[in-house]
């Protein structure tokens, strides 16, 4: 959590500019999901997170999550 903080504050925004939280794991996230992630990201929680039980992409790590944030979802 301390990484996605320290990258949105690169990009010039917080926690409130994000409105998709996605998760990828092959581990329960019930554990981490109300005491670490959503206390953490504040008024992002109104979204929810998106856990994709999956493994990530890059071998050598068990969690990866992506953040963005988008004022309205664009229309295919």
């Amino acid at each position: 959590m301390d990484l996605m903080e320290n990258r949105l504050r690169g990009l010039g925004v917080d926690w409130p500019q994000v409105s998709h939280v996605n998760v990828y794991t092959a581990h329960s996230l019930t554990p981490l999901l109300s005491e670490v992630i959503l206390s953490r990201i504040g008024p992002a929680s109104i979204h929810g997170v998106n856990w994709h039980y999956s493994r990530p992409p890059i071998k050598e790590i068990e969690y990866e999550m992506d953040v963005r944030g988008t004022r309205t979802e664009p229309r295919n």
